[in-house]
Formats: structure tokens, sequence, C-alpha cells
């Protein structure tokens, strides 16, 4: 029985088209992930003015039922989950089994944040938000956002922002932000994108580290965007 060639012996056509199916799965893999992280961008408070603009008025999400809008979040999340539960949901200085909108407001009137509280008081918005309020060093955040159960009034998400970063400061952060989730959860379930500083200069060039368990979710990305240099985002859910 003659043997099936592999690349190497293939005819030179089977080559090419097992080459050029290669390339455009990793191109199509790659437009996916920056197009899920630019409409993740969008829906934080330093996105929503592009978004208003481009969707001529606001996130329809906005006038979405609270109840209707946590049930996508949740079956979204529960078919991405993990089989095992997370030895802890790390989520800055807040807590997915405590923290409430009224903490949340607390805390940002106590440190005079702007803040934007909507979606029937199950979303909150912080812009420029001093690192080291939530434990992010003398950095700030251009957006800290909040979800929030209309269940339970609990946290359910969690994201930060940084923008206009150079690739040197972003590989920096996602570095510092991968080990501190690291230091708690393990290595990520998966990993994809150079997030040292020359992987990260390239338009639109993108680094992701995802751990996915089954009550707990969390991500930090770095996306360089034309004209507004690296953008990194961390992400903490709660899937329970």
């Amino acid at each position: 029985m003659s043997a099936i060639p592999s690349d190497d012996t293939a005819p030179r056509p089977a080559r090419r088209r097992r080459t050029v199916l290669r390339r455009v799965f990793v191109t199509t893999a790659a437009v996916f992930m920056v197009l899920t992280l630019f409409v993740a961008f969008l829906h934080t408070g330093l996105g929503r003015p592009l978004l208003r603009a481009l969707a001529g008025g606001g996130c329809p999400l906005d006038g979405a039922a609270p109840m209707a809008v946590e049930q996508a979040r949740l079956d979204a999340a529960r078919a991405t989950a993990g089989a095992e539960p997370a030895p802890a949901r790390p989520a800055l200085v807040f807590s997915f089994e405590t923290t409430t909108v009224a903490d949340v407001t607390a805390w940002a009137d106590a440190h005079g944040l702007d803040c934007e509280v909507s979606r029937g008081d199950t979303f909150v918005s912080c812009a420029q938000v001093p690192g080291a309020l939530v434990e992010r060093g003398d950095a700030t955040l251009a957006d800290v956002s909040f979800g929030f159960s209309p269940a339970t009034g609990k946290l359910v998400n969690l994201t930060t922002l940084r923008s206009r970063l150079t690739p040197a400061e972003a590989a920096e952060a996602l570095a510092r932000n991968e080990a501190a989730l690291a230091a708690v959860l393990g290595p990520p379930t998966r990993a994809s994108g150079r997030a040292d500083a020359a992987g990260l200069a390239p338009r639109l060039a993108t680094a992701t580290r995802i751990y996915r368990f089954k009550d707990y979710q969390a991500e930090v990305s770095g996306t360089s965007y034309p004209g507004r240099g690296v953008i990194v985002r961390e992400h903490f859910m709660a899937v329970d």
C-alpha cells in the first residue's frame, strides 16, 4: 500500500493548496479576534462615543431588558466555559461574591471618580481611574466597567482598559497582568499572539491570554489600533 504523501512529499499543487488554506485559516482567526476585541472596546466608556456614531445613537443593549442581557451573557459564557471550577475568582480589588452597585458607587464617590450608571442600575462605567485604586500601579485606566446580575445585584462582569500605549508599555502591562492571573490560576487555557514589544508593533497586532473555568473566565489582551496606539484590556467574569 502506498503511503499518504506528507506536505514535503506531496505534489506541488497539493502543497500550495494546503499552504493557502493554512494562511486563510490564520488570517480569518486573526481578523475574528480583532473584531471581537473591537466590539468589546466599543462597549466601554472610552469606546461609547464611537459606538454612538456607528450605531446612530447608542448600543442596542442599553434599551434591552437587564434580565435578557444577563441571560445572553450567561449563555455565551457557558458555551465556552471550562470543565473544572476555578481555584479562585480574582476581580482586582472587588469580589464576585459580595460587591454590589452600591459598593462600586460608594468607592467611586470616595475617590472622586467620573462614573455613569445605566441599564437599570446593572452597569457602571468609570473613566480615568488611577491604577493604584485597582492594584494596577501608577498607570491611569481609561475605563473600568462593571456589570451586575439583575437577579442578585452582585458583580458578574469587570473590564479595564488602557489606551494609547506604546508597544513597549503594552508589553510590560500585559506581562504584569498575566503574571497576576497566573499566580492564582496557573497557565492560561489558551494563548495567541506575541505579547512582546516587537509582536505588538504592527497595525492590528493582537496578543491574548485566556483563562476558562466552569465558574469563571478571565482574559488579558493587547491590540494595536491605528491612531490609538496599543489598547490593553482585562476582562473578568463570573459564570454561575
